[in-house]
């Protein structure tokens, strides 16, 4: 018998991808595997949005969204039943993160740059767990990255770091080409 839930069994977590955009879905399969028969409360899939910040000497962490869905309910989860596995979404929510419009010059720069490390700053997690009770849970955890991104006129979404510009004015002679400009991008 595993103490205090410790070893008693094993959860996978599967996501359809590990960078989001303000309004996507977040597609994910929770895989779970007893070794032998649990009470629980559930299986409970949650998606975490928390900042961390100093005050002084203390560090403190900020929840900036949560949200939960219960996958299953409370039961009894049999070791014999094999892999059980449990299909979810989540809706990246908007205004969680800034997602100003890339502004043009030094000044533009300066600004996406603050935009940037706010956004960065911000820890992104989505989890599974089996609610033991009295017991340390069966989990995953899976941290995922949210960047700002512009709707498409398909629906779909455009990084705000793959746009480019074009520049105004008479068309380059191909003689004198180069290579094109890369995107500034800050440092991670």
């Amino acid at each position: 018998m595993a103490f205090l839930g410790l070893g008693a069994g094993k959860m996978d977590l599967i996501l359809n991808k590990s960078e989001y955009h303000p309004r996507e879905i977040i597609e994910g399969t929770a895989v779970l595997t007893v070794k032998e028969t649990l009470k629980a409360r559930g299986v409970i899939a949650t998606i975490d949005a928390t900042r961390k910040r100093q005050s002084g000497k203390h560090t403190y962490t900020d929840t900036l969204y949560h949200e939960e869905k219960k996958l299953d309910g409370e039961k009894e989860y049999f070791a014999n039943r094999g892999e059980m596995k449990y299909s979810f979404q989540f809706t990246v929510p908007a205004g969680v993160i800034s997602e100003g419009q890339a502004n043009p010059g030094l000044i533009g720069g300066v600004m996406n740059f603050f935009q940037d490390m706010g956004n960065n700053s911000i820890h992104w997690e989505v989890s599974v767990k089996l609610d033991l009770q009295m017991a340390f849970d069966v989990s995953a955890i899976r941290n995922i990255r949210v960047t700002p991104g512009a709707q498409s006129a398909q629906g779909g979404f455009v990084s705000a770091q793959t746009q480019t510009s074009v520049p105004i004015g008479p068309a380059p002679n191909p003689a004198n080409a180069q290579a094109p400009n890369q995107p500034w991008q800050p440092m991670k």
